[in-house]
């Protein structure tokens, strides 16, 4: 396959540079779309809303947590929106790398979902991964100078899919001005990961990534920027792009100390027994999804 340098895309100017990531949406599917039910990382899966046309999680308490670059508005958990509650969004820090792409809201109504445990370690490389988020449903395949992958459709739904740590330890500034502590996985060509591996795209910022610990499933972070081609063309993801994902490990005294939320148990093991297993190295996102709460990117 070809050899091309990677782009960091700004998604609001829409072009290339050379020290900034793209604000992610919702994760593509290489291979099926899977099924129509919530992913089972315990009761973790209902926690996972729409917020503007992107992705919010739930963690307990009416907080909800997302990235920064996603409007605070809304939330639409299980088809039921909840309104934000005004003036209070908590910012987060990456301390001397200044404010991260991530924050906190409130949301004037109790959904009833168990809360999230926050993982307290950054998962290590090879590692299974659930990610979930509202991002672009999958169009046409394409080629683009000797890299397979996908045109991205107009559409947008709520989905779920497992995939594996590749990078960790990065920092990615975004157009915002925000840097964050991230981890990364990477969009892996048939053959070298499972025929349903993924990319993230539009609509997936915000989204939820799911680890599994030695007590169960832990949130280990969250969907904030994709990494294209230098010139790859608009509006689609190719093998090789790669998901960028705030490491929640290192904001996990913040959080809880915004939240006032207990640190444990983690969610049960038995959601996902197995999956861990069976994934590979640099597999990429095997996506799934649910109808209740999908709604279109506007």
């Amino acid at each position: 396959m070809a050899s091309l340098a990677r782009g960091l895309l700004v998604a609001s100017l829409g072009l290339a540079a050379a020290s900034l990531a793209v604000p992610a949406g919702a994760v593509l599917v290489d291979g099926s779309d899977g099924n129509t039910t919530p992913p089972p990382v315990g009761a973790g899966g209902a926690n996972i809303g729409v917020c503007g046309g992107l992705t919010a999680i739930y963690l307990g308490n009416r907080w909800v947590l997302t990235a920064w670059h996603v409007p605070s508005g809304a939330v639409s958990l299980n088809g039921v929106a909840y309104g934000a509650v005004a003036g209070s969004d908590v910012a987060l820090s990456s301390g001397a790398l200044g404010p991260a792409d991530l924050k906190l809201f409130r949301i004037a109504g109790d959904p009833g979902l168990p809360y999230l445990v926050i993982a307290s370690q950054t998962p290590a490389p090879g590692s299974t991964l659930v990610l979930s988020g509202n991002g672009r449903d999958r169009a046409q395949p394409l080629t683009w100078k000797g890299f397979s992958g996908w045109s991205w459709a107009a559409t947008s739904h709520l989905r779920w899919g497992t995939n594996a740590v590749q990078f960790t330890g990065l920092s990615v500034p975004l157009s915002g001005g925000t840097t964050t502590w991230a981890f990364a996985s990477d969009f892996s060509a048939p053959g070298a990961a499972t025929p349903d591996e993924a990319q993230a795209t539009t609509g997936d910022s915000g989204g939820a990534v799911f680890s599994p610990t030695a007590e169960g499933w832990a949130l280990a972070g969250v969907v904030i920027a994709i990494s294209p081609y230098v010139g790859q063309p608009a509006n689609t993801s190719l093998h090789g792009n790669f998901t960028y994902i705030a490491d929640l490990s290192r904001y996990r005294e913040q959080i809880y100390a915004t939240t006032g939320l207990p640190a444990g148990p983690p969610l049960s093991a038995c959601g996902l027994l197995g999956i861990e297993a069976a994934l590979p190295v640099g597999m990429a996102l095997l996506r799934k999804r649910w109808p209740k709460t999908r709604r279109p990117r506007a």
